[in-house]
């Protein structure tokens, strides 16, 4: 039985006992037979906790009769991947989905202060919160370049099981999430947990955010696996999601594939378009809300819009019963709620909080004539391999004419596959570099390299 007392501290669990009533969420079972592990297993349970007394306030859902949020949000999964999804036609059918365009940069440099999360702005509240991934490096709390939470920020939290899974537990029960004898994936574990939590709050509203990394992160069309159990899903609690706002959502495209394939341009594009659909309670599609929603779907969105969606649900529309849609800009925040109406300025990767590397407009690129990147000499540290230029182009120019960006890509001995943008600013006389990124599939030959940022770029020569 694994509990966890302190937020930051270590992992508690018993000795181990005969099967029977448990008082932990985590619990792993085992079997022996003449001393060799033949069963792994590890079980969970939601354990409700009381009601929070709480400051009242106006803005904040005060009873069970405000709406469930579900972000069920699926790592590395494309816009065209994701309409190909064996639940989608049911999910617009039967909810009325609406689907939207999306980039997306995040960083985290700092520790979180959960006041300002969701989490926490709901944790605080009293509304029950359940964070959720099936990856124990976390990316929402403790990714490995992340600092993460420095509080508790929700009421349940599928860490430990995962924790459990990768480093506590017996051998055996480390191949139990691998599909092969229990046809038992992490996403499945995942989404009996978030089920067991909508039971346990039947009676309350709830915020669930979900996260499952594992099922389309490697392969073009690993979410295919996940069908038949999302479908399941859907459909078992479709009364719940029914009476909730649903976002089905990726943090992007995919990325894992050869380099061949992003030279193309649906390669390109799929690569930074994730998926996103959001659907709202049925008690609220006949008041304005899905017509604003359907309108700005036709135009360019951002995960700062997401994010200001969100906030709108959970602090400012449960004072109108949400039936508000005039424009409101939260304060410092960069995006606008999907849900209201929003100005009618252009939408670009120009107006918008958008890093060229992320844009979805689909300029124009050119061969520039005369520049001085079409004859850098690529310098080389010694011992380093060859580079050659695969790729120059300058986006079409903008409104900026004393900047131009460059796409560049360069290929190195092995091959390892880079790319970058550029840049000049003719104003200051500057270039400037953007995160560099590498295309191929390396696997481990770039393990004897240090981590940039959040991985290893660089080639191994003895791999």
């Amino acid at each position: 039985c694994f509990k966890v007392t302190d937020f930051n501290g270590p992992y508690n669990h018993t000795e181990w006992f005969p099967p029977g009533p448990v008082d932990c969420e985590f619990l792993e079972a085992a079997c022996w037979k003449n001393g060799e592990e033949v069963y792994g297993y590890i079980h969970s349970q939601v354990l409700p906790k009381p009601v929070k007394k709480v400051k009242k306030s106006k803005n904040l859902m005060k009873n069970e009769e405000k709406p469930d949020v579900y972000v069920l949000l699926i790592d590395s999964l494309s816009r065209t991947g994701g309409k190909r999804k064996t639940d989608r036609k049911w999910h617009e059918s039967k909810w009325r989905a609406c689907q939207l365009d999306w980039t997306d940069k995040d960083y985290c440099e700092s520790i979180w202060m959960s006041t300002r999360t969701y989490f926490g702005i709901l944790w605080m509240a009293g509304i029950p919160v359940l964070h959720s991934e099936d990856w124990s490096s976390q990316t929402v709390n403790t990714h490995p370049t992340c600092k993460g939470f420095k509080n508790q920020y929700s009421d349940h939290s599928f860490y430990p099981f995962t924790r459990i899974y990768d480093y506590e537990s017996l051998k055996i029960t480390q191949k139990h999430l691998d599909g092969k004898e229990f046809c038992r994936e992490p996403h499945m574990a995942a989404m009996e947990y978030l089920e067991q939590f909508a039971e346990a709050y039947e009676d309350r509203p709830k915020f669930v955010w979900q996260w499952f990394v594992h099922l389309a992160h490697n392969h073009l069309a690993g979410a295919n696996r996940g069908d038949p159990a999302w479908e399941a899903f859907l459909r078992k609690n479709a009364e719940k999601l029914d009476k909730s706002f649903v976002i089905l959502m990726a943090d992007h495209g995919f990325r894992f594939g050869p380099s061949s394939y992003y030279k193309t341009d649906i390669g390109k594009l799929e690569r930074i378009n994730p998926m996103f659909y959001i659907s709202v309670p049925k008690k609220y599609r006949n008041n304005g809300m899905l017509e604003v929603l359907q309108a700005n779907s036709k135009r360019l969105q951002t995960h700062y819009d997401t994010r200001a969606t969100l906030l709108d649900i959970l602090k400012y529309q449960p004072s109108s019963d949400f039936t508000n849609r005039t424009f409101f800009q939260i304060s410092n925040e960069k995006g606008q709620s999907l849900i209201r109406r929003q100005p009618r300025t252009p939408r670009n990767c120009e107006t918008l909080p958008i890093l060229e590397s992320f844009c979805l407009c689909g300029r124009e690129l050119r061969t520039p004539e005369k520049s001085s990147l079409g004859s850098v000499d690529f310098a080389c540290t010694p011992g380093a391999g060859k580079v050659t230029l695969l790729d120059l182009h300058q986006s079409a120019t903008s409104s900026n004419t004393a900047t131009s960006v460059y796409h560049i890509a360069v290929q190195t001995t092995g091959p390892a596959h880079f790319q970058t943008l550029i840049t000049e600013n003719r104003t200051r006389n500057t270039l400037d570099f953007g995160p560099v990124e590498r295309l191929d599939l390396f696997g481990k030959t770039n393990e004897c390299s240090e981590k940039i940022s959040w991985s290893r770029l660089c080639l191994c020569k003895n791999r």
